[in-house]
């Protein structure tokens, strides 16, 4: 029976380029011994950590995909490669079965070979991929796979016959990957349903956490709107709100001081504050669309100021 290697529970320090290859060869071996070898050609991959919602993303970044093919015959062998993703809920993406890469792949006896991006790149090029439980536009344009489990699989074929040279799925299969969306923010402050008090000059502060995941480029908007009189609750407030609305400004960082120059606050009023938080790239999705559980405060005047006037 052949050992899966899952790279999600490997430790950091085993997860180096040249150890993980080496232990996918190691294991392509251990698996042909008790096969039998009815094939000639095997194929072990993995998928690398982070496991976003973008195919590109699989198929554009180094080393995402590692792939290791070996020749198990005594003679050279010119192939090309067929893959699919597939997951939860029916989804399967897969190279037309007519398409062949431009130039094949020439294995050598016995020799290990790691396959390129610019392979990958070909097996999975949008151009010639077919889509099962997804649209081609929801994969490339819209919010991308959705949440669940994945296996990525490789198939080799004779480039001059296209007769199958390694076994289908399980084998030449990855480790089964989760793909999740990124959490919205948290709003820190104000404390959610406490009373701020008003300030001269007005100075309040807001903030809020960067939740784990986040790309580097990624910006939030911090939403303030004014509960009006006969308001029932504060989702009801966002839904109903105006445009424009009390208070609304993009940030590339998770602070931000109302101060004097922003619209004024009026004591005696409740403020109910949103953040969403967006990735200008579109790589990234966030559940809920990025935006956090809303909270309100109530902002009062500061009657300590009143008595030392008197």
């Amino acid at each position: 029976m052949c050992t899966v290697f899952n790279l999600r529970t490997a430790k950091p320090g085993k997860r180096k380029y040249s150890l993980t290859f080496l232990v996918l060869i190691i294991l392509i071996l251990v698996c042909l011994s008790g096969r039998g070898q009815a094939y000639s050609v095997a194929i072990a991959i993995a998928v690398t950590p982070a496991y976003t919602s973008r195919i590109t993303d699989y198929t554009n970044q180094p080393n995402k995909i590692m792939a290791t093919i070996i020749n198990t015959s005594s003679t050279t062998k010119e192939i090309y490669i067929l893959g699919n993703f597939s997951g939860e809920g029916g989804i399967r993406i897969y190279t037309n079965p007519t398409y062949k890469m431009p130039e094949p792949i020439v294995l050598q006896p016995y020799v290990p070979y790691i396959m390129t991006r610019n392979n990958v790149g070909d097996v999975f090029d949008a151009n010639h991929l077919l889509f099962e439980g997804i649209s081609k536009n929801q994969l490339l344009y819209g919010p991308g796979l959705p949440e669940g489990e994945y296996t990525l699989c490789l198939r080799a074929y004779d480039y001059n016959t296209n007769q199958p040279l390694s076994a289908e799925d399980p084998q030449g299969c990855s480790n089964s990957f989760t793909v999740t969306n990124v959490e919205p923010s948290e709003i820190l402050q104000p404390v959610c349903g406490e009373e701020v008090m008003s300030t001269t000059p007005q100075a309040i502060i807001f903030s809020w956490t960067r939740p784990p995941g986040i790309p580097l480029n990624a910006q939030y908007n911090l939403k303030i709107i004014e509960v009006l009189p006969g308001t029932r609750n504060q989702d009801n407030a966002i839904q109903t709100a105006n445009n424009p609305v009390f208070f609304s400004k993009d940030l590339l960082i998770n602070t931000y001081l109302l101060g004097p120059l922003d619209p004024q606050l009026v004591p005696g009023n409740k403020y109910v504050v949103v953040v969403t938080v967006f990735d200008p790239a579109h790589i990234v999705n966030f559940r809920n669309f990025g935006m956090s559980a809303s909270c309100s405060f109530n902002y009062v005047k500061d009657l300590s100021t009143d008595k030392k006037k008197e």
